[in-house]
């Protein structure tokens, strides 16, 4: 059984948690991975926020903000490595915030990123990485719409 129907509905979840950075122009989220990117859109899209790849994230404070926060999305976190490379590449001088969020963790891959952070918002922990495969449809079964309702 999938817990989410899409990248895009777990994405549509995550937004609910990060309400408070709604229509900020300050902050900017991180797509980190390719399985990342819808969830990061959909989270962009549903709070009118800026959307980036870590290929192409700002490192430095934007234009005329003082504080800017960075939210680095991925579709799980597993293991801490790529996503810690990421924040510790595009943040070496950031004065804002640095926040993660994901549907779903690792309760290990929370404990090691967390120092690297000022929070993390993740909708499901679990105790190891075998349980992560079956909470997403597979790729190629995914609707391409960015429309996501919530489940009733």
């Amino acid at each position: 059984m999938n817990i989410f129907n899409s990248r895009q509905e777990a994405g549509f979840w995550l937004a609910e948690g990060l309400q408070e950075y709604r229509g900020s122009k300050t902050t900017t989220v991180v797509a980190v991975s390719e399985g990342g990117m819808a969830i990061a859109a959909e989270i962009a899209r549903i709070l009118n926020i800026a959307l980036s790849t870590a290929a192409t994230a700002p490192a430095k404070a934007l234009p005329g903000t003082a504080n800017p926060t960075l939210v680095f999305v991925d579709d799980n976190l597993i293991e801490s490595h790529a996503l810690a490379t990421a924040i510790q590449q595009l943040t070496p001088t950031h004065q804002g915030t640095v926040l993660v969020a994901t549907p779903i963790a690792t309760l290990e891959a929370v404990a090691d990123i967390t120092p690297l952070t000022d929070g993390v918002c993740c909708l499901y922990l679990v105790d190891n990485h075998a349980e992560i495969e079956p909470w997403y449809t597979p790729p190629h079964a995914e609707s391409a719409g960015p429309t996501v309702s919530p489940r009733t």
